[in-house]
C-alpha cells in the first residue's frame, strides 16, 4: 500500500527551458517594423512634397506657422 502512495506523488517540477523565438516569429516581428517604418516615411515624403507645393520651405516650417500666431502681442 505505501509502494501505491510513493508512485502516486508527482515527480518535482522542472522549470521549463528558455526557447530561442522561432524563425517565423523572426520574420513577422522583422515584416512589422519595415510596414511600421516605410509608412512613417511614406507620411513624412508626402507631408514635404505639400508643404512644398503651398509655399513653406518644408513640413517644419508649416507646422510653425500653423502652432503660432501671425500677430504680435502687445503692440498697438
Amino acid at each position: 500500500m505505501e509502494e501505491n502512495l510513493n508512485n502516486n506523488q508527482q515527480p518535482p517540477m522542472q522549470e521549463p527551458k528558455k526557447q530561442e523565438p522561432s524563425l517565423k516569429t523572426k520574420r513577422n516581428k522583422a515584416k512589422i517594423v519595415v510596414i511600421t517604418l516605410s509608412t512613417v516615411i511614406v507620411l513624412l515624403l508626402g507631408m514635404q512634397i505639400y508643404a512644398a507645393t503651398n509655399g513653406y520651405g518644408n513640413v517644419f516650417f508649416m507646422i510653425r506657422d500653423w502652432t503660432t500666431t501671425k500677430t504680435a502681442t502687445g503692440e498697438d
